[in-house]
């Protein structure tokens, strides 16, 4: 039976995704030595990942073209929340100079100026990559709270369709795992949040 021409289309642009096992020959921190708090998804399975790494299967997922805009259209939203948040001084972080293109020193807010090339307000913010305990993954937010000095919320931004919007009464499972999972990265966390950001 012939295919339509979107029948068509649509399967060239499927990609297959494979996911590797565990490495236990990767050093620590890198790519193969963890679990990235992004998997800790509510289908999870700790088995199905350990006996990956044991007989060393790659498992292969579709990803659709749809993703790829989804991904694009997250990735706008993340840096315009995290230009925001930086120029009101709540959130922390690792910051890049939009000029020369070197990296402030520290981790803290965003700097006022750089200390390199002199320019003002040119630094964009960096998602800093933590690892700690097996697990691994780039945070979204690191926010200052405002409420208790020095506290740390790890949060992570999200968006959502305003029909699902309307049903959570709660974060979805697995955004709530990802959170989580940013616990046992960041030990000096002491709150975690989703933050919704509606796509209409």
């Amino acid at each position: 039976m012939a295919s339509s021409l979107i029948e068509i289309v649509w399967e060239s642009l499927r990609q297959n995704n494979p996911r590797y096992p565990l490495d236990p020959n990767a050093a620590e921190g890198e790519p193969g030595s963890y679990l990235r708090a992004t998997d800790m998804k509510a289908d999870f399975c700790a088995r199905e990942e350990y006996l990956a790494w044991k007989h060393d299967v790659v498992r292969h997922f579709e990803a659709d073209v749809g993703l790829s805009a989804i991904l694009a259209f997250g990735k706008t939203v993340h840096s315009m929340i995290q230009e925001g948040l930086g120029k009101s001084g709540h959130l922390v972080g690792q910051w890049a100079c939009g000029h020369c293109g070197k990296m402030a020193m520290g981790y803290g807010p965003k700097p006022k100026a750089c200390i390199f090339c002199k320019k003002k307000n040119r630094h964009e913010f960096v998602e800093k990559f933590f690892y700690e305990e097996g697990f691994g993954g780039k945070l979204d937010l690191d926010l200052r709270s405002t409420v208790n000095e020095g506290a740390i919320i790890v949060s992570e931004i999200k968006t959502i369709n305003p029909f699902e919007f309307k049903k959570l009464r709660r974060p979805k499972e697995d955004h709530g795992r990802q959170v989580n999972t940013y616990f046992i990265i960041r030990k000096d966390a002491t709150d975690g949040r989703v933050i919704y950001v509606v796509n209409d």
